[in-house]
């Protein structure tokens, strides 16, 4: 006896269209490990053939239009709230002043901080007397791993060494802080007073550059460590900061 097995018309689509599914959702996995490892390697090959952007390079003037590669710390970030564009100002001892530029068509959504540590592989060219470095994509700047944040500070006794300088200061306990306004730009800074081994340091965060949890940390009585270019005003230090971090956190 001979049986015959009918199936639905149906049935037979459905695997037809489960079995497409299968292998395009095969194809694009496989596409983007293809595209992962091309845009790896694209990274290590700039990298690779990047140009290191030294004293000498700046003083011969060859690195105009030039791949470069670069790595640094975050003196302090602007961002253009009309246009979006991000400026990371960068700390090094190079005889120019270092901006990184970030358009929003970039894709770069980290936000980097003053203190952090970056890699930037990008082009670079003059612009308004500073050397911009432009990142060729989000993939060719980083933030590079550091375990401690204060690692690298100094201490309170080392404040006076430092005069006009941009350092971390650890071994300081926030005080007091309050908001004020300025009389002529209507902008709003936090001025603050901060205790390190038994001396009493006044200093300033200006507009932009702190949020409520600064105002917080600065009067908390909690150990920090600020990222700031010591100065002085009418006769005494100065702190004028960019960056608290709690010390506990550390």
């Amino acid at each position: 006896m001979t049986i015959l097995l009918c199936i639905p018309r149906s049935f037979k689509i459905e695997k037809f269209i489960l079995n497409k599914l299968f292998l395009l959702s095969t194809v694009s996995v496989l596409m983007g490990i293809l595209w992962f490892s091309n845009n790896l390697y694209a990274v290590v090959e700039n990298k690779n053939n990047s140009l290191l952007l030294t004293k000498d390079v700046i003083i011969k003037k060859e690195y105009e239009n030039k791949v470069i590669f670069l790595e640094a710390m975050v003196m302090s970030v602007y961002t253009n709230k009309k246009n979006g564009i991000k400026s990371i100002y960068l700390k090094t001892d190079l005889p120019k002043q270092v901006q990184v530029t970030i358009w929003p068509s970039l894709g770069v959504t980290y936000n980097y901080l003053p203190g952090d540590s970056i890699g930037i592989i990008g082009t670079a060219k003059t612009y308004k007397g500073k050397l911009q470095i432009t990142p060729l994509s989000k993939n060719s700047i980083k933030k590079l791993q550091v375990t401690n944040y204060c690692s690298d500070a100094i201490a309170p006794s080392d404040i006076e060494n430092h005069m006009n300088k941009l350092v971390k200061i650890k071994g300081l306990r926030g005080d007091s802080a309050k908001e004020i306004i300025s009389k002529k730009s209507k902008k709003h800074h936090l001025i603050f007073t901060v205790d390190g081994e038994g001396h009493e340091y006044n200093g300033i965060m200006f507009s932009g550059t702190w949020s409520p949890n600064d105002l917080v940390l600065l009067s908390s009585g909690k150990d920090i460590c600020i990222f700031a270019k010591i100065s002085t005003y009418k006769g005494k230090i100065s702190l004028q900061v960019n960056r608290v971090v709690n010390a506990a956190n550390q």
